[in-house]
């Protein structure tokens, strides 16, 4: 072998060194469609099976179950064990499996809560407490103008 040769075989090696030290420390991304399968799979089940419901429901009922659970979590702290117990006593939701129940129930919750919001929002407005900027500030969530004075200008302009 001449010098040049082992010149390009010493490169070649140092290259590939570098080459898997450098992906030991930097990974490779996971593949596209692993990443991409997650938002992919309604469209997947519904040539093998068809999925109930519209297509808003597919896309945003994941969504909200999860919302529905952790709020649920915070609100029954004991477990999904004693709420399938309070629930069964209760005699609530006999024609269903029992997580089903426990996952219908914190929907139910969901919603209470959700409706118990809305009318504390309206009541809010309709006895006109937005008029304080301080507690417009904290209550009202879409950020609206209100009136005072005469003139519409937001509550933090004084």
């Amino acid at each position: 072998m001449t010098a040049s040769s082992l010149m390009m075989l010493a490169s070649a090696v140092t290259a590939l060194t570098a080459a898997l030290i450098m992906r030991l420390i930097f990974p490779p991304a996971r593949s596209l469609s692993s990443r991409v399968d997650p938002y992919l799979a309604p469209t997947r089940l519904r040539a093998q099976r068809r999925v109930s419901g519209s297509p808003i429901v597919v896309v945003f009922g994941p969504i909200v179950r999860s919302l529905a659970e952790s709020m649920g979590r915070v609100l029954e702290r004991s477990g999904d064990e004693v709420t399938i117990l309070k629930l069964r006593q209760a005699g609530w939701y006999r024609d269903v499996p029992e997580e089903e129940s426990v996952a219908a129930y914190r929907m139910a919750q969901l919603r209470s809560v959700a409706i118990a919001a809305g009318l504390a929002l309206a009541a809010g407005q309709a006895l006109h407490l937005g008029r304080n900027p301080d507690f417009s500030h904290t209550f009202t969530v879409t950020g609206r103008w209100s009136r005072s004075s005469g003139r519409c200008r937001h509550p933090s302009a004084r």
